[in-house]
């Protein structure tokens, strides 16, 4: 699968997360969801494990709040 550049992250803040993480896939990349509703799904340590091919995202009802690289 070619993977496709995401220069802005921010362009996935407000979207839903399902589509958010299919586009995000779509463009060969691992999508991660950190926080869902205010609760932290695992020890997030954002410089621990970079990987420029991968976003992390937050999410509250199931809306996109905060998209990063890495």
């Amino acid at each position: 699968m070619p993977i496709v550049k995401i220069e802005n992250p921010e362009k996935f803040i407000g979207a839903d997360a399902s589509e958010a993480r299919f586009e995000i896939a779509a463009a060969g990349y691992e999508c991660r969801i950190i926080n869902v509703d205010g609760v932290t799904r695992f020890n997030y340590i954002p410089k621990h494990d970079y990987d420029p091919l991968r976003l992390n995202l937050w999410v509250i009802a199931g809306k996109v709040t905060k998209a990063l690289i890495g």
